[in-house]
């Protein structure tokens, strides 16, 4: 870490109103091309499981947070596609000989094909040594194999077969969750979220709603229900698919009326203020972050869920977007006045500012990029670009509070905050 670390200097820009000073972190590739999609870099302790965009194979690789190790461990599996990580094992999906997406683990040694069936596998998710995934795409069934039993054929227990797909489970400390709609009815199987029958817009359905659900290990139990949505566009009413984050006791989840933060110990529900035209991004450590607005009217906001307090990180004329929640700290890409996208942060406590000094940008760099940054601790890993060609995987750590503070006294002394409370 000290050689990532070893080159980070102090920094005027102008990020936001007026002059503040930012550190510079100074990053250090790893490896690359990184595949410029949803999912694709995946940080857990000082490995990151990533994909590779090598033609139409896109190898799955474990790297070490230092670079001095890479392994391909896709094996025979092609196609590859939404890696997850923990303890030094990975689960993806990719296609087999017979072009079938089937689900695939690393153990930590070795790779196996954990599905072999006629139907899609898809969207692995590991955790507490059980990979929960789903069969078929959009609508159908949700399992779970144990990583100490064999492999095969539809493996493990089946926790749903009605669980509403696009990536709608997750998974933390040996629980997972998921929106189940159990009496969805389809339109000639276009839309898998869509129910008719030829109800108005005043006439909802009955019995239609979706649940979100809870697998405590054993049993499982619905915990929120919602109602589906009418789309007056087409005229029919929409299975509701709420997008949900999920560690510890606390689920975020998005509704029409705002961001929603949810205690499955407490069965309380809070509704995060003036948040209904919101994204959600991430819940971690005690706090939700979320962008409003877009373009240049777009800013990163953060909700302390402990003292149910509202910041609004950012306060200027750039475009930010994709915050993610560190250990007291927080990462999101800006793109700057030059039109460049550049990873930057925030220390939570004390304000002061970094950013990673390897600028980020899809060809012209009009757009952000689709890899979200993944981050454990104080490490940040990412796809980046010095020449706007070639994206690589970069990583970089993040200082420490009172070092961070250090640095940037060492220049010009710590500006005010920017911040605003609410």
């Amino acid at each position: 870490m000290i050689a990532v670390l070893s080159a980070a200097v102090l920094l005027l820009t102008c990020g936001t109103s007026g002059a503040d000073p930012r550190v510079q972190i100074t990053p250090k590739d790893i490896g690359g091309p990184v595949t410029n999609e949803y999912g694709s870099i995946v940080l857990d302790g000082n490995n990151v499981v990533w994909k590779q965009n090598n033609s139409s194979i896109y190898s799955v690789h474990i790297t070490s947070f230092d670079g001095t190790s890479d392994a391909v461990i896709s094996g025979s599996s092609s196609w590859n596609f939404l890696p997850t990580t923990e303890g030094g094992e990975a689960t993806w999906y990719g296609r087999d000989s017979s072009s079938n997406y089937q689900i695939w683990y690393y153990n930590g040694t070795s790779t196996v094909q954990v599905t072999s069936a006629a139907s899609q596998q898809m969207t692995p998710v590991i955790d507490s040594g059980r990979i929960a995934y789903s069969a078929n795409s959009g609508y159908g069934g949700l399992y779970l194999w144990d990583t100490t039993t064999p492999a095969g054929s539809l493996p493990g227990i089946s926790l749903s077969t009605n669980v509403v797909l696009d990536k709608s489970w997750r998974a933390d400390g040996g629980r997972i969750i998921w929106n189940d709609a159990p009496n969805y009815i389809t339109v000639g199987g276009s839309n898998p979220y869509t129910l008719t029958k030829g109800y108005g817009p005043t006439n909802m359905p009955t019995g239609c709603e979706t649940n979100l659900m809870l697998y405590n290990g054993s049993t499982s139990t619905a915990v929120l229900s919602f109602d589906p949505t009418y789309n007056s566009s087409v005229g029919y009413w929409y299975t509701t698919n709420p997008e949900t984050r999920f560690v510890g006791d606390n689920v975020a989840y998005k509704k029409a009326d705002g961001i929603h933060v949810y205690n499955i110990t407490t069965l309380s529900d809070t509704t995060i203020p003036s948040t209904s035209s919101a994204a959600l991004a991430d819940l971690a450590y005690g706090k939700v972050a979320w962008k409003a607005g877009s373009g240049t009217s777009s800013e990163i906001w953060l909700y302390d869920i402990s003292g149910s307090t509202t910041t609004q990180i950012t306060s200027n004329s750039l475009t930010d977007s994709q915050p993610v929640l560190g250990d007291g700290f927080m990462v999101w890409y800006e793109k700057g006045s030059d039109g460049k996208y550049r990873l930057v942060g925030e220390n939570l406590t004390t304000g002061a500012e970094f950013e990673f000094s390897s600028a980020i940008g899809l060809g012209t760099g009009t757009t952000a990029p689709s890899v979200w940054p993944s981050v454990d601790g104080l490490n940040v890993a990412w796809m980046a670009s010095n020449n706007y060609v070639d994206y690589d995987l970069f990583v970089g750590t993040v200082p420490e509070p009172a070092t961070l503070a250090l640095m940037a006294l060492g220049g010009v002394g710590l500006l005010a905050r920017r911040r605003r409370g609410k």
